[in-house]
């Protein structure tokens, strides 16, 4: 079968094959992945060849072969697939180098594969072999798979923004894409928010950007070299991650968002933080601040993190609570001043936004003491695209010393959030919403107070101190997964 692949992909390169031996080797690529390895492997060596000595050029192929369905994180059968259609157009064996002062003329790339896209504004009909011009890719939703001139291959994971610059460069301005780059391509650039880029060195890696332009850059196979706007470079090797964060390039072996190996105990942690607020300073490799308002104020004092004034307390790790994923958040806080409220917020955007300076977008958890009879209420609601639904407020006993302690769930869909006067004779409220959409997205933790106010002759400072805070990043018992969840899985 090894030979009959060789000579039926030798005689479809130099466009010899008939429509019956067109279908036989679409079927051995389907149905056998050696295959498929070896197809692409003789596939990427011709072109590489062909590359060397332009005067062996190819006649275009007359019939055009019929893609197969997308199969998830398949790059060398999607790799093969696309390297058929590429064989249909010239211009990808002999492409011409760019000029970088002039805007690329024909097409970049090609649409090699796709399922269940949802493309925005493409002015043309978006099908597989179907030839791109240099310009933007809105994918909204779905999968779809790009294999430029240079035979680099990229996979779009929906919502993404994704623009072709020319033969062998593009720029990700949002979501993810998974990039193989065989030797021919080596070089492929993407372009990353805030003048960074990521410049493979023959390799396969992954990109994302999310909504808040924080990025993330692993490598899994090979070498990527990751250049920040001033000059500085890091350059990553297979099971890297390298993070941006607040302006600095973070490299790390491990992903905090990873799950666990199969056959972990289901109930260990991928990540388990407290912090006790017991140094004069904040923990900036945990936190970040960030003070809307002229009067707003963060400072650590005694073991408690004292808010004041609408003051944001970010976690600098993304959490992405999802059907396999529970995050789940515990600790104390109390009032010091009046009509206050106590706002945690997980999937968070942590963008003030409006008169007050709400959070723009999260699953907001909160203790709301500003209240006609001045009794606190516990709530449970949506910001942004968040909608929430079940018990979504109660009634919150109030002592004297106005400390509670929480206890907050996020699993995707649904949410809870217990909490109650800080003694051991306290019966606490639970309350329970489902979520929807679930939107699995890996967002920082934002906590943060009530904004102050002004009257006549005065200023309200309204004061929230947080104190023995622990979070708990966990796979989701296999129990309580909704029927459609995975197993827990590495996402790399």
């Amino acid at each position: 079968m090894s030979q009959r692949l060789d000579e039926l992909t030798l005689m479809y390169l130099d466009g010899q094959l008939s429509p019956a031996e067109l279908t036989e080797l679409e079927t051995l690529l389907r149905d056998d992945d050696a295959c498929r390895d070896r197809f692409c492997e003789l596939t990427v060596r011709t072109h590489v060849l062909r590359e060397i000595k332009p005067s062996q050029r190819v006649q275009p192929v007359t019939t055009t072969p019929t893609l197969s369905p997308f199969r998830e994180r398949s790059v060398w059968y999607l790799a093969a697939a696309a390297m058929i259609a590429l064989a249909v157009t010239a211009w990808f064996v002999f492409r011409a180098e760019p000029r970088a002062d002039l805007p690329h003329e024909g097409p970049v790339a090609l649409l090699a594969d796709m399922h269940d896209a949802v493309f925005a504004d493409h002015q043309t009909a978006m099908t597989p072999g179907g030839a791109l011009n240099a310009g933007p890719i809105r994918l909204l939703a779905g999968k779809a798979q790009v294999m430029f001139n240079s035979a680099a291959v990229v996979d779009l994971i929906g919502p993404c923004e994704f623009h072709m610059t020319d033969d062998n460069h593009s720029r990700l301005t949002r979501g993810r894409i998974e990039v193989y780059v065989p030797h021919a391509a080596v070089g492929f650039t993407v372009d990353l928010p805030g003048g960074y880029r990521a410049v493979d060195l023959g390799t396969e890696f992954a990109v994302e950007v999310d909504t808040i332009n924080r990025l993330l850059v692993h490598v899994t196979r090979g070498r990527v070299l990751v250049e920040s706007p001033t000059g500085q470079q890091k350059i990553l090797v297979a099971g890297q991650y390298l993070w941006r964060i607040d302006g600095e390039m973070v490299l790390r072996d491990d992903d905090p968002l990873a799950l666990p190996p199969p056959g972990a105990s289901p109930r260990v942690a991928m990540y388990t933080f407290t912090d006790d607020f017991d140094s004069d300073q904040l923990d900036t490799q945990r936190w970040r601040t960030l003070l809307p308002r002229p009067d707003s104020q963060l400072r650590v004092d005694s073991g408690t993190a004292v808010l004041t004034n609408r003051a944001y307390l970010i976690s600098r790790d993304h959490f992405a609570a999802g059907p396999d994923r529970v995050l789940r958040l515990s600790g104390v806080f109390e009032f010091a001043g009046n009509l206050d409220f106590m706002q945690i917020l997980t999937r968070a955007v942590p963008e003030p936004a409006g008169e007050f300076g709400e959070t723009v977008e999260g699953v907001e958890f909160r203790l709301n003491t500003n209240t006609p009879d001045g009794i606190p209420v516990a709530q449970i609601m949506g910001r942004g695209k968040f909608h929430l639904d079940g018990k979504m407020s109660a009634p919150v006993p109030e002592l004297a010393n106005r400390r509670y302690r929480f206890v907050i769930e996020d699993r995707g869909d649904t949410a809870t959030f217990t909490i109650g006067p800080d003694t051991d004779d306290a019966t606490p409220v639970t309350l329970t919403a489902s979520i929807s959409p679930p939107l699995e997205l890996a967002r920082p933790i934002v906590i943060h107070n009530r904004e102050g106010a002004s009257q006549p002759g005065d200023q309200i400072r309204r004061t929230t101190r947080l104190e023995q805070l622990t979070i708990e990043y966990s796979p989701r018992p296999a129990a309580e997964r909704p029927v459609s969840a995975p197993a827990p899985r590495d996402p790399s």
